[in-house]
């Protein structure tokens, strides 16, 4: 199901390329088991750019170099993409109930497969460590990842733990400024570039507090800024102004975040879990 790391790379930089690197990214996307064969000159004269670019491309996406990129893309193309038929869909006119059951089912499923393959444990190991050790933990989002603070805060709040979700921009600026080393905050944004959101982590980041992200998988202002950054891989549709690939995939992201630390607290936390479970029934 989920695409190779090269492929859901270029794919979330694209945006953020130079004209003539986005001429090479649209050259090398549909022929990335082919790429694999052709030297860096080829690969130049083919696409209509220069080695230069080529390189400058291959350092965007995060490797050392053409010959970096090249071996991982030799790995990782050995098990090609899935394919049920299905790729992507935004909303589109007259589509029938069975069709826009279908499709928007496989959006969210690829978000969350696609969101799995790049997610780094060693950033969930540390992003884990951070919010049991702090004081308290504070969530930070506007429209739909607010949605996803809510969530966190009321899965977090479950098992006793001091949490907040924040999703007014006046309640963020004034919850930044009061937080101190002793707390988290986790701001989510999957353009990572929320004005609201960025300002309230540059007030945060003046407090001493510990600070993460949950944003996309691509370089942006937030998660440039935190001390810990887990990544999610979701194309954002045009009109689906909802972002139901994004939020699914951030909501699956603080699921685990959840699961790892109930799972590691377990003793401690289950009378929490049955305390609560019994008052909502």
């Amino acid at each position: 199901m989920a695409n190779n790391l090269i492929e859901i790379s270029i794919r979330e930089v694209k945006h953020s390329l130079t004209k003539a690197e986005k001429i090479i990214a649209e050259y090398i996307e549909p022929r990335l088991d082919s790429i694999v064969k052709l030297s860096l000159k080829e690969l130049a004269e083919k696409s209509g750019s220069s080695e230069a670019t080529v390189v400058r491309f291959c350092k965007t996406l995060g490797f050392k170099g053409y010959r970096d990129f090249i071996i991982s893309l030799s790995a990782e193309t050995g098990a090609k993409k899935e394919s049920s038929g299905n790729e992507y869909t935004d909303i589109r006119p007259g589509d029938d109930i069975s069709t826009i059951i279908s499709n928007v089912s496989f959006n969210n499923i690829k978000s969350i497969a696609d969101t799995e393959s790049i997610l780094n444990k060693e950033n969930m190991e540390k992003l884990v460590s951070m919010i049991r050790s702090a004081d308290r933990i504070f969530f930070f989002g506007i429209g739909a990842s607010g949605l996803v603070c809510m969530d966190a805060y009321q899965k977090f709040m479950r098992i006793n733990k001091k949490a907040w979700a924040l999703t007014d921009s006046h309640a963020m600026r004034q919850a930044a400024a009061l937080l101190t080393p002793e707390d988290i905050a986790l701001f989510v944004s999957y353009s990572g570039t929320t004005p609201d959101v960025v300002t309230a982590l540059n007030i945060a980041k003046t407090t001493g507090a510990k600070t993460a992200s949950i944003t996309k998988y691509s370089k942006n202002n937030i998660g440039a800024k935190t001390d810990v950054t887990i990544y999610i891989s979701t194309p954002e549709v045009t009109i689906r102004s909802g972002a139901m690939g994004s939020r699914i995939a951030m909501l699956n992201v603080i699921d685990i975040i959840f699961s790892i630390i109930a799972s590691s607290e377990y003793n401690s936390i289950k009378q929490y879990l049955d305390t609560t479970h019994e008052a909502v029934l």
